[in-house]
C-alpha cells in the first residue's frame, strides 16, 4: 500500500507527516538487519524521525506491534558482530523485486 504501516502504533503520539520512506525496526547503521525485509516498512517521514529521537520507545511500539520474538530476534542478529554477508542481502533484495542476480 500507499500509507505509513505504522500509523496506528503512533496514533495516539501525532499524525503521520511528510512523506512515505523505508523506516528500519533496527536502525539501519547495523548491517546485518539493515536489508531484511522483514526490518523495513513503508512508514511517514514523522514516525522515522521519532523513532531515531525516542529509541526506547519505539522499540516497545515495535514489540506491542510486530511481538517481542520477533523483536528480540532482529536485535540479537543486529548486536551479533557477525559480518553481513552482501551476496545473500543482494539475492534476497533481487528475490523480493522479482529480478534475479
Amino acid at each position: 500500500g500507499s500509507e505509513c504501516e505504522a500509523a496506528e502504533w503512533h496514533a495516539d503520539l501525532f499524525p503521520c507527516g511528510g512523506g512515505l520512506q523505508v523506516n528500519h525496526v533496527i536502525e539501519r547503521e547495523f548491517l546485518l538487519t539493515r536489508w531484511r525485509m522483514d526490518n523495513v516498512f513503508p512508514g511517514c517521514r514523522d514516525f522515522n524521525l521519532w523513532t531515531k529521537k525516542n529509541p526506547r520507545k519505539a522499540a516497545r511500539i515495535f514489540k506491542d506491534w510486530r511481538g517481542a520474538d520477533e523483536y528480540d530476534e532482529l536485535e540479537r542478529l543486529a548486536l551479533s558482530g557477525a559480518k553481513p554477508d552482501y551476496e545473500e542481502a543482494l539475492r534476497g533484495l533481487a528475490l523480493t523485486s522479482g529480478d534475479t542476480l
